[in-house]
């Protein structure tokens, strides 16, 4: 897929961002609360 394609505002970039961000805080209360118990990702990031 060609980079020009890929909108770099796009939502699931977003999401994508800010998963990473709370990963590399080492948080890991935060970084479970992204997932629902049986590990979905929940993919509504509203905390900041």
């Amino acid at each position: 897929m060609k980079a020009s394609i890929i909108n770099s505002n796009s939502e699931n970039e977003k999401l994508i961002r800010k998963l990473y961000s709370v990963a590399e805080s080492q948080d890991a209360n935060a970084f479970v609360e992204l997932f629902t118990d049986d590990g979905h990702f929940l993919g509504c990031l509203c905390r900041n």
